[in-house]
């Protein structure tokens, strides 16, 4: 089922440029080295790979929603671009009117985020740069730019032999 506004209907709204702000001013937004690396390889697909979607999911790496590091980048996927969505890894979903599906990540991730996976979900607020937690939301929703997933639902660590 496709993101909610405030009153339970689907406005397509894009949070493109918003998502483009969190992302440089406060998610990705260290001066190291690797943070610069990822920081370009993001934007470049949030700018260049990205251009046929509008609304966009930044999944964080903590689950508890404690720290607000990067994990994935998610971009809201209509039916009528589906091959897209299959090309990014993503399972096919009959009946939905579209889903958030992985375009990025820096850590391992789900192919695709629904309602049942979240944790906590957040706004991004562009005056003070910081995210505010939505309380008792528990849907992907217009208001939402990032979430965090439960744990059960991230990919477990490959570990290596000794």
């Amino acid at each position: 089922e496709p993101p909610r506004g405030r009153r339970g209907h689907f406005a397509p709204t894009s949070n493109r440029r918003l998502v483009r702000n969190a992302l440089v001013d406060s998610v990705l937004a260290g001066d190291g080295v690797r943070d610069r690396s990822i920081r370009e390889r993001v934007l470049f697909a949030l700018d260049v790979e990205c251009e046929m979607f509008e609304r966009f999911l930044i999944v964080f790496r903590d689950p508890l929603g404690c720290r607000h590091d990067f994990r994935a980048l998610y971009a809201w996927s209509r039916t009528d671009i589906a091959q897209r969505a299959a090309e990014l890894g993503a399972p096919r979903a009959p009946g939905r009117g579209g889903r958030f599906v992985r375009v990025f990540s820096v850590y391992p991730s789900p192919p695709e985020v629904t309602d049942e996976m979240l944790s906590k979900c957040f706004r991004y607020d562009s005056s003070t740069k910081e995210f505010r937690h939505i309380p008792n939301m528990k849907h992907l929703d217009n208001v939402t730019d990032a979430v965090c997933l439960l744990a059960q639902f991230l990919p477990k660590p490959k570990h290596r032999p000794a």
